[in-house]
């Protein structure tokens, strides 16, 4: 089991690997879609 601290209250609970790896992939998912978004639109952020 991992535990995780959420970044709000503070509070950690455990949860085990398969919603640990569910939580990875939408980590990794939203940083994919900022990352292209800003490829495709390098100077909005100016």
């Amino acid at each position: 089991m991992n535990e995780i601290s959420c970044p709000h209250c503070n509070n950690a609970f455990k949860i085990d690997q398969a919603g640990y790896a569910d939580i990875v992939k939408q980590v990794r998912e939203k940083k994919s879609c900022e990352m292209s978004t800003k490829m495709e639109f390098p100077f909005t952020s100016m």
